[in-house]
C-alpha cells in the first residue's frame, strides 16, 4: 500500500476526498458489514472505547444478540429488545405486554411516529442508522464533486473543529 500511495503522488495531482474513519473509508465504523459480522470481543472492546469518550448512557446495535443460546445472548442483551422494522401498532402493543424487556423500535418516513409507539407502549425509538447514512450520502456528493469538478461545487451544512472538538475532554481521554 506505501508503494501504492508513492506511486499515486509521481504525475500529476492526487485528489482525497479524505476518510475519517473506517465507515467513511469501506464500511461501517468498525469495517464490517452489518449482520453479527464482527467478533463479539470486537463489539465490547468498540463499546467500551466509545464508554470511556462520553458522559451519557451508551446504548449499541448488538444484532441478535452475539449468541447461539439462550444464556450466551442474555449476556449480551440487558438495555431492551430491538424490532427495527416492524411498524404494525397492534403487533406492537402485543409484543410489549408479553415481553420481559422494554421494547425498542424505530421511526422514519412512512412510519409511526414517537408518540404513536410511545402509545403503543415502545419504551424507546430510534432511527437506527438512517442519519449516519445522511451523513455518508453528503460525504460521496461532495467526494464526486471533487473528483469530477476539482472542488466542492455544493454548499453543505458542517460542525466547525471548535465544537467539535468540544465534544472530547482532553483530560479523560488520557487518562482513559
Amino acid at each position: 500500500m506505501a508503494k501504492l500511495l508513492r506511486e499515486l503522488h509521481a504525475d500529476g495531482t492526487l485528489v482525497l476526498p479524505n476518510a475519517w474513519d473506517a465507515a467513511s473509508a469501506a464500511a461501517w465504523s468498525l469495517g464490517r458489514p452489518d449482520g453479527e459480522l464482527l467478533p463479539r470481543a470486537d463489539l465490547v472492546a468498540a463499546i467500551e472505547w466509545m464508554a470511556t469518550a462520553i458522559d451519557v448512557p451508551l446504548t449499541a446495535d448488538v444484532e441478535a444478540g452475539y449468541g447461539g443460546t439462550e444464556e450466551e445472548v442474555a449476556e449480551t442483551v440487558t438495555d431492551c429488545l430491538f424490532v427495527p422494522g416492524l411498524a404494525d401498532l397492534a403487533v406492537l402493543e402485543s409484543l410489549v405486554a408479553r415481553s420481559p424487556l422494554p421494547i425498542s423500535a424505530s421511526t422514519g418516513p412512512g412510519r409511526p411516529t414517537v408518540a404513536q409507539r410511545r402509545a403503543a407502549g415502545v419504551r424507546r425509538v430510534s432511527v437506527g442508522p438512517a442519519l449516519t447514512q445522511a451523513a455518508y450520502a453528503v460525504t460521496r456528493q461532495l467526494a464526486g464533486e471533487l473528483l469530477s469538478a476539482g472542488q466542492l461545487t455544493t454548499e453543505s451544512p458542517g460542525l466547525d473543529d471548535a465544537w467539535l472538538n468540544s465534544l472530547f475532554s482532553a483530560a479523560d481521554l488520557v487518562e482513559g
